[in-house]
């Protein structure tokens, strides 16, 4: 059998056999790239609350003012950011924000384990930030 005849056989069968694995650690990618992009947004916004919420007086203030951060950083992502909590800690020198959303599991989908996907209800990621308080400027300078 002459050699030209068979010169397409081994780059059929490469072909068939390298295709599925690099369509798979495409996926990889993409799926490991969107978990990573989604904790980074929440972190941010809960840092970014952390120093909106010192720059207020009491803890009402506060709040709002980590609420409104976080819902105007987050507010088109497809996560339902509904606790958000901020208070100064027991030396009243740091407020602490804890912002905690719930994520779709079609958002992340492979970040569940079975237990937690039969229970119900889509996976919540909590973050937590702090600053300083801006004594000079909430007038609380000794």
């Amino acid at each position: 059998m002459p050699p030209e005849r068979d010169r397409g056989a081994a780059e059929a069968l490469g072909l068939v056999v390298l295709g599925p694995i690099m369509v798979g650690l495409a996926v990889l990618v993409m799926w490991s790239g969107r978990s990573v992009d989604l904790r980074a947004q929440l972190r941010t916004a809960a840092e970014a609350a952390a120093q909106s919420a010192a720059l207020e007086v009491g803890s009402g203030a506060m709040r709002v003012a980590a609420t409104e951060t976080v819902q105007t950083m987050l507010g088109g992502a497809t996560t339902a950011c509904g606790a958000v909590w901020a208070d100064t800690t027991s030396d009243g020198v740091i407020v602490e924000v804890v912002v905690s959303c719930a994520v779709d599991d079609a958002e992340l989908p492979l970040t569940r384990n079975d237990a937690d996907r039969d229970a119900g209800g889509p996976e919540v990621l909590t973050e937590r930030a702090w600053a300083t308080l801006d004594r000079y400027r909430a007038g609380r300078w000794p």
